[in-house]
């Protein structure tokens, strides 16, 4: 049974430096401060917004072809599980004017997968034993004292000991499920080649893949030594001051009808291969996605149509990104009334979609956007101008909370968030890092593997901390389901941390 919060404490230090604990709930902030704006509801600025009771199932409208007369085909799709449908694969969207200087993703690594599974197992195991013992006799006896000992640092060693009837007997638990393959080397990491796309031909998906794997064995590439140690594993990065783009693509709506393409370095149009965002501002309208740099071609990635580049989302309920980026007040002239570009004038926004839309088409009917398999706002601008990011659940159900991040302006103080998905705790929070934080340090590459202990860190951010966080901002917390008026039978734990005074 889930708990029903509905407070949690944040100390903040007061104008004496005396600690005074605050607490309200997010009801009571926009009790005291709200207001209205061009349709759109806003109460306090917060540093963090997590996202509770996330997932279950349902269903939606999967794209599986397009008729010969060019009408979409769909096939409902059954979801379930933690943070379902975003434990599905996610693309990244960006638009202008955006300045990212920095994106990192982490997955769990494959020894925290193996560990997970062992004790996984040894719990099962024993738990089979036990019964196993206790019902192969007809008479009452003592309970069996059942214990694990001596666990080498190599491979885990489980002794078992059982008293039965008076008797010890004692075995090894040598059973480890399958024989792992030979682990491969941790690929070192190099620079995409960024050569003018017009010197070669436009290479398949496949073939992108294999230079991107030659590169990052070559000789001059650096290896992320920490990788290994750590439970969750960089698997993409880009940097915008190094023009390092690793395990990640950089794609648009390019190509013929609005499908997608590779884009080019400042994301204004297609290439012909792969090319790196460059280390600039990528102004109002522009819009640009982010995706693995593995080709779709084991029929994981669902149906998408001929002609795309076509590449996996970020896969699994477990999974965190960090960003960091500006949002600058974009200061060309806005274009007239009626022109296309007006709807999207300096309203910048970072978002996340189930990967499919992008693919079969993202502002094409022939998607199951319409039946809500999944977008995240992360940071959205909601009006031309306007200082204030919004946060946002589309999926059913869906939420956000009228709790708002402050715009970060500055191009030259970038903002520095963390993203992190938790299939444990149901949750998805959104926390903008301070500098003493977890990958936080202004200058600094993010980490090339973080533990789940930094994971964790992540993820509570300014919800568990002693301290204000950034200009004394506090946390918002809202359960998905009981914002839209409960779902799945779970508890309300809606809550917010009140900003420092």
């Amino acid at each position: 049974m889930k708990n029903n919060i509905l407070t949690t404490i944040l100390a903040s230090a007061s104008a004496t430096g005396a600690v005074v604990s605050r607490a309200a709930t997010s009801q009571d902030l926009c009790a005291k401060t709200s207001y209205q704006q061009n349709g759109n509801w806003f109460c306090t600025p917060v540093q963090q917004i997590t996202y509770t009771n996330l997932g279950g199932s349902g269903t939606y409208n999967d794209v599986v072809g397009i008729s010969a007369t060019g009408q979409c085909e769909f096939q409902p799709k059954a979801y379930s599980g933690p943070l379902a449908p975003f434990n599905e694969q996610l693309s990244l969207h960006f638009r202008g004017p955006l300045a990212l200087r920095q994106l990192a993703v982490y997955t769990p690594g494959p020894q925290k997968k193996k560990r997970d599974e062992q004790n996984n197992h040894n719990r099962r195991h024993l738990n089979e034993l036990q019964h196993h013992h206790q019902n192969a006799h007809g008479h009452r006896r003592r309970r069996e004292e059942i214990k694990a000992v001596e666990e080498r640092a190599d491979h885990p060693t489980v002794w078992v000991t059982a008293t039965i009837d008076g008797k010890v007997v004692s075995w090894i638990n040598n059973y480890y499920g399958e024989t792992p393959p030979t682990p491969v080397p941790v690929p070192a990491e190099a620079k995409v080649d960024n050569s003018p796309a017009s010197a070669a031909p436009k290479p398949t998906p496949a073939a992108q893949s294999a230079n991107n794997n030659a590169a990052k064995n070559s000789p001059a590439a650096k290896a992320p030594a920490a990788a290994a140690a750590g439970d969750h594993v960089r698997t993409g990065y880009y940097s915008a001051a190094a023009q390092q783009a690793n395990g990640l693509t950089f794609l648009g709506n390019f190509g013929p009808g609005g499908k997608l393409s590779y884009a080019n370095s400042d994301m204004s149009g297609s290439s012909a291969g792969p090319a790196v965002l460059a280390n600039s501002t990528v102004w109002s309208a522009h819009e640009y996605t982010v995706m693995t740099d593995q080709p779709c071609d084991d029929g994981s990635c669902g149906y998408f149509p001929d002609g795309i580049a076509a590449f996996k989302g970020f896969d699994g309920a477990d999974k965190t990104f960090l960003f960091e980026f500006s949002m600058p007040t974009d200061p060309n002239p806005a274009p007239p009334a009626g022109s296309f570009l007006a709807p999207q004038f300096d309203m910048p926004a970072l978002w996340m979609l189930n990967a499919k839309i992008a693919r079969t088409g993202q502002y094409s009917a022939c998607s199951c956007w319409t039946s809500n398999c999944g977008e995240f706002d992360v940071f959205e601008v909601l009006q031309s101008g306007d200082d204030k990011c919004k946060s946002t659940f589309h999926a059913s159900p869906g939420g956000g909370d009228s709790n708002y991040f402050p715009r970060p302006l500055d191009a030259a103080a970038p903002i520095r968030v963390a993203v992190v998905f938790d299939a444990a705790s149901e949750s998805v929070s959104v926390n903008v890092l301070d500098p003493s934080d977890v990958a936080g340090t202004p200058g600094q590459d993010f980490p090339t593997a973080l533990s789940t202990a930094q994971i964790a860190e992540l993820r509570t951010g300014a919800e568990s901390s002693a301290t204000p966080g950034v200009a004394g901002l506090g946390a918002a917390k809202l359960d998905v389901n009981a914002a839209v008026g409960g779902g799945s039978g779970k508890a309300a734990s809606y809550f917010a941390i009140a900003p420092a005074s």
